[in-house]
């Protein structure tokens, strides 16, 4: 199995996959009656192409949520959700 985020983790697993997430200004959504599933406050994206399938671990993922959490100005405590996609 590939565990990417697992400190023992050991070699790849390869699969196709997709997905989609489809985003919509907010007043455009209420004009139209739709019903809202929820807000996007902050993303943060690390990629270093000279290490490709090294995963982000120890200071360097903290870092990367840190920022994230920071321009959402929110509190880890307060994450209802986290989306996260690994490699390797």
């Amino acid at each position: 199995a590939c565990r990417p985020f697992d400190a023992a983790r050991c070699g790849s697993v390869f699969g196709e996959g997709s997905a989609a997430l489809v985003i919509e200004n907010a007043e455009h959504a209420r004009k139209r009656g739709a019903k809202n599933l929820g807000r996007i406050l902050s993303y943060a994206i690390r990629h270093e192409p000279n290490k490709q399938g090294v995963p982000l671990v120890g200071t360097a993922m903290r870092r990367v949520l840190e920022s994230c959490l920071q321009q959402a100005a929110i509190e880890p405590q307060q994450l209802a959700h986290v989306h996260a996609h690994g490699i390797g």
